[in-house]
């Protein structure tokens, strides 16, 4: 054990390597001289390794190594070994979550069929050969009754993911699925599987629903009809839904949803339906179904509906785009708050899909498809005056000049404190690039004070690699590092509430950060 971790009497291989007749240290003396609760609250902040091998030390060590109040916050994770997996779902009682690819630990799947440990979280990557085993460790799970979020994903191997599950399930899958939905008390539930089942629909309809529970659920494909029974199953506890595929009830089960606060989903059938759910504040909207345009045009009238009422409540909304889209999904947008006046939103964020290598190497690829700046600045300088409480704009492209001037910084997002940009795609110098936009966000910034701007991606290799002549000629900028997001800001120090963390799904990520004096003429 290294220094800074809580002392304890000894290890297994600590008592192995000192005679018995050495004195225990006065530390560890007096740990033991500690009540059952004090102690636990020491070996709590032991790692799991430790924890089991602790239990060498002496029979109260063995015994409060154990305890459930210290297991249920610890985890194991896939890069565990199986050995030291199967010792631990032999003998703890409890687990917060357990992360496992089981192709790569199938020797101890026996053990997770009978263990004793309780997992909250249980997060399994598979083959579809070994579906009916994962429908009997959920089983075992559920009967052990502290099981709350489930995540599954089907092992790829290089097959598409609809390719993986046929339309007639055989028994493994369909016993995986159905456990899935008699299992009480679940809360979160994450499938990445592609299931077309309607052989099913007999046994459904004879199925008691299980009391609701679920506040989370993603399903990352298709799901039918088994998506249709847990959404309605649990409709009144549903908080947070995300979506890949439409369904021949989706909209309406969504909006019977009174807590529905959260939703992620394709363009939908009859989305005006979805006014009904007044929780709703979070909406992402992917428009990049392209082997389905027809259903993106055809759910147009339906989504203008929905982004004219709701965007008195709205408070973030991220919309998806294709390389190339059509002018009547780009002027979508002009929808946002024409029925309702001023909006709730305070983030507003674009994803604009790239063509892949593959493409764009094609003899049919066509470079006008794929604009830059994209047409979608157009319709949102429009609405832009709409959208007082707007804190954070993301557009990911270029800004264009024309959009960079509509921001006055008074009638148009007065409160803005966040831009996100992307450089240009034919851009060769990174570095003479973000030189320009230095002196145009520094105008920018003077009508903006607390804004930040973030840059996705500066990169200067290539520069390096071959003969630029800029950078030979401009030493600056020499410890910005490659690959990594770049933040312009107009203030000094660490003394602001504006977050500098680029994505906070990954806080460590760091940015490249710029001062821009915007104190100059």
């Amino acid at each position: 054990m290294g220094s800074t971790k809580v002392p304890y009497c000894s290890s297994v291989k600590k008592a192995e390597a000192h005679p018995p007749t050495v004195a225990p240290a006065k530390s560890e003396m007096e740990l033991n001289c500690l009540p059952d609760h004090v102690l636990l609250q020491v070996m709590s902040h032991l790692d799991e390794d430790d924890l089991l091998e602790s239990r060498g030390v002496c029979r109260r060590w063995r015994d409060l190594a154990l305890h459930p109040m210290i297991w249920q916050n610890k985890s194991i994770y896939f890069f565990a070994s199986s050995d030291y997996i199967a010792i631990a779902l032999r003998l703890v009682p409890r687990l917060r979550c357990l992360l496992m690819d089981l192709t790569c630990h199938g020797d101890v799947w026996d053990i997770l069929l009978a263990t004793p440990t309780a997992i909250a979280d249980i997060t399994l990557l598979f083959d579809r050969k070994d579906a009916m085993l994962v429908a009997l460790i959920l089983a075992r799970q559920a009967a052990l009754g502290r099981l709350k979020r489930v995540t599954l994903r089907l092992r790829r191997n290089g097959t598409l993911w609809r390719d993986l599950l046929p339309r007639r399930l055989d028994r493994g899958p369909r016993a995986l699925l159905l456990q899935i939905c008699q299992t009480p008390g679940l809360q979160s539930v994450d499938l990445k599987l592609y299931v077309d089942d309607e052989g099913v629909l007999d046994v459904l309809a004879g199925k008691v629903p299980v009391p609701a529970s679920l506040k989370r659920l993603k399903c990352r494909d298709l799901l039918e009809p088994y998506l249709g029974l847990l959404l309605n199953w649990h409709a009144e506890t549903l908080e947070d839904v995300s979506l890949s595929f439409d369904g021949p009830r989706t909209t309406s089960l969504l909006a019977a949803m009174p807590r529905l606060r959260k939703l992620s989903c394709p363009m939908l059938t009859d989305m005006q339906l979805l006014r009904q759910c007044r929780s709703l504040t979070y909406l992402k909207l992917n428009l990049t179904v392209f082997d389905d345009a027809e259903a993106v045009e055809a759910g147009l009238p339906g989504a203008r509906l929905l982004l004219r009422s709701a965007a008195a409540r709205l408070e973030h909304l991220k919309i998806t785009y294709a390389p190339y889209s059509s002018p009547d999904v780009v002027d979508l947008l002009l929808s946002i708050g024409r029925r309702s006046g001023v909006t709730a939103l305070r983030s507003l964020r674009f994803m604009i899909m790239r063509w892949g290598p593959e493409i764009r190497d094609s003899e049919s690829f066509d470079e006008d498809e794929s604009e830059s700046p994209p047409p979608q600045l157009v319709p949102l300088a429009a609405i832009l005056p709409r959208l007082p409480l707007l804190t954070r704009l993301d557009i990911d492209s270029e800004a264009s000049d024309a959009f960079l001037d509509a921001l006055d910084g008074q009638q148009v997002v007065p409160k803005l404190e966040r831009l996100d940009i992307r450089m240009p795609r034919d851009c060769a110098c990174h570095h003479s690039w973000l030189h320009v936009e230095e002196e145009r966000m520094r105008r920018v910034m003077k009508r903006y004070p607390r804004l930040h701007v973030f840059i996705q991606t500066v990169d200067k290799s290539t520069c390096r690699e071959g003969d630029c002549g800029f950078c030979k000629s401009n030493s600056c900028h020499a410890d910005m590092p490659d690959g990594l997001p770049c933040l312009l800001r107009s203030h000094r120090g660490t003394g602001c509430d504006v977050s500098h963390v680029v994505d906070k799904l990954f806080p460590d990520l760091p940015a490249f950060e710029i001062y821009i004096d915007t104190s100059s003429e």
